[in-house]
């Protein structure tokens, strides 16, 4: 909550990459509404576009995977994660909650 209640005062900027999303819905199934007070306002979803996929469709992992590392290093920014050993390897710096 710290994360979004930053995010809510304008002191950090928090994105979801939209395949992240999609791959976290695959577990939560959760509806549009249930997603609405997570993306309200404060995130910035980031689509995957065609340079994108062209950029990353090498990079080995799932196409999460690749979408956030991209996404990350695009924006200078942390992943946050439950799942860290997912980042082994990457050069990209990883927040455990």
């Amino acid at each position: 909550m710290d994360i979004i209640d930053d995010a809510d005062a304008g002191a950090l900027r928090v994105v979801f990459p939209t395949v992240a999303i999609a791959e976290a819905n695959t577990q939560l199934k959760a509806s549009d509404n249930a997603w609405t007070p997570i993306l309200l306002g404060r995130v910035e979803c980031l689509s995957l576009t065609q340079d994108v996929a062209i950029t990353i469709g090498p990079w080995p992992g799932d196409l999460s995977l690749r979408h956030v590392i991209y996404e990350a290093r695009a924006v200078e920014g942390r992943v946050v994660t439950l799942e860290p050993d997912r980042y082994k390897g990457w050069r990209v710096p990883v927040i455990i909650v």
